[in-house]
C-alpha cells in the first residue's frame, strides 16, 4: 500500500499509514467506508460506516483486522456509524467525529499481590480510576511512554518487567503471570556529606583566576535575566535555595588570603540563603543595568 507522506504516523515506535488501515476496513464485508486518525493521546481511533441492515460491532471489527494486521496498526477503538459528519462544503467534519468512551465491559477486579500493584500503577499512569485484570493497556491509552514509566515505577516496588512483554502481555492478568519479583529496592540512604579540610589549596583554574589583576574580584559572576509571567515567591525560593546550599558543598565555598599571601579556600559550614539571595524591586527597566554593577 502506497499512502500520501502526511497520512503516515508513529504509533508505539513504528511509522503507520492511516490510508492502510481505513482500506483494510473497507475491505470487510458489511462496510461501506472508513476513515481512521490518531487522538491526543496518540491513539488510533477508526470510524466505519455501516451497510444498511447490517448488524456489527466495533469489537468484531477488531478482531477481524487483528487478522490481517500486526497489533500496532489495530486500531485501539473502532467506532461504527450511519453516516460521517460533513461540513458546508460536503467534507468530513473532523471535529464532529465522536470521542470513543474507554469503558470496561466486564470488569474483572485485580488479584491480590502482583495483579493489584500493577493495576495500581496503571491507574496513575495512565489517569483511570479504576483498571480491571483483563483490560488492554493500549485501548485504555497507553503508549511506549508511558510504558517504560510504569515498568521503571514497577521496578522499585520489586517487580521486573520488560518493554516487550508490556507489549505483548497488554492485560494485568498476563502481565503478572511473566513478571519476575524481586526484592523492592530500598530508599537511597542519607548522603553523609564528607569532613573536608578547614583550610585547602586552589584547584589550578582557581590560581589563575587569582593571580588576574582584577579591580573588582568579588564581583565575577554570569548573569541570566527571565521574564516570568507572574512573580516569585521568595519564601518558597529562599527554602529551596536552603536545602541547595545545604546539600552540595561547593555552594559554601569562600576564598581568603593567607599571611602569606596565597589565596586559599574553605567550606563555611552553614550558608544563610537570605545572604545568598538578593531581592530588590525596580520601578524602571533603565535601571537594570546599573543595579547589576552593584
Amino acid at each position: 500500500f502506497l499512502g500520501r507522506a502526511d497520512d503516515q504516523v508513529k504509533v508505539r515506535g513504528y511509522r503507520v499509514a492511516l490510508g492502510e488501515i481505513a482500506q483494510r476496513l473497507r475491505q470487510l464485508e458489511g462496510l461501506r467506508d472508513a476513515h481512521v486518525r490518531v487522538d491526543e493521546r496518540g491513539q488510533l481511533i477508526a470510524y466505519a460506516l455501516i451497510a444498511k441492515g447490517v448488524q456489527i460491532d466495533g469489537e468484531s471489527l477488531r478482531a477481524q483486522l487483528g487478522e490481517s494486521l500486526p497489533d500496532y496498526m489495530v486500531p485501539s477503538h473502532v467506532l461504527t456509524l450511519d453516516a460521517f459528519p460533513l461540513t458546508a462544503n460536503g467534507k468530513l467534519d473532523h471535529s464532529a467525529l465522536p470521542t470513543p468512551q474507554v469503558i470496561s465491559q466486564q470488569f474483572e477486579a485485580p488479584h491480590e499481590g502482583v495483579e493489584a500493584s500493577l493495576a495500581a500503577l496503571w491507574e496513575k499512569a495512565l489517569n483511570v480510576e479504576a483498571v480491571g485484570r483483563h483490560d488492554n493497556f493500549f485501548t485504555l491509552g497507553g503508549d511506549s511512554i508511558l510504558s517504560l514509566q510504569i515498568i521503571a515505577r514497577a521496578r522499585r516496588q520489586g517487580i521486573r518487567l520488560t518493554p516487550k512483554q508490556l507489549f505483548e502481555k497488554q492485560t494485568i492478568a498476563e502481565l503478572a503471570q511473566v513478571a519476575v519479583l524481586s526484592e523492592a529496592k530500598p530508599a537511597a540512604a542519607p548522603i553523609v556529606a564528607a569532613v573536608a579540610p578547614r583550610d585547602f589549596a586552589l584547584t589550578p583554574i582557581q590560581a589563575r583566576f587569582f593571580a588576574l589583576p582584577m579591580a573588582q574580584r568579588s564581583h565575577w559572576n554570569q548573569s541570566l535575566l527571565l521574564d516570568l509571567p507572574q512573580a516569585l515567591d521568595v519564601a518558597v525560593l529562599q527554602q529551596a535555595l536552603a536545602l541547595l546550599l545545604a546539600q552540595h558543598d561547593s555552594l559554601r565555598l569562600s576564598f581568603h588570603q593567607g599571611d602569606d599571601g596565597q589565596w586559599l579556600q574553605r567550606y563555611r559550614d552553614s550558608e544563610n540563603a537570605e545572604r545568598v539571595l538578593w531581592t530588590c524591586e525596580l520601578t524602571r527597566e533603565e535601571d537594570l543595568a546599573s543595579l547589576s554593577d552593584e
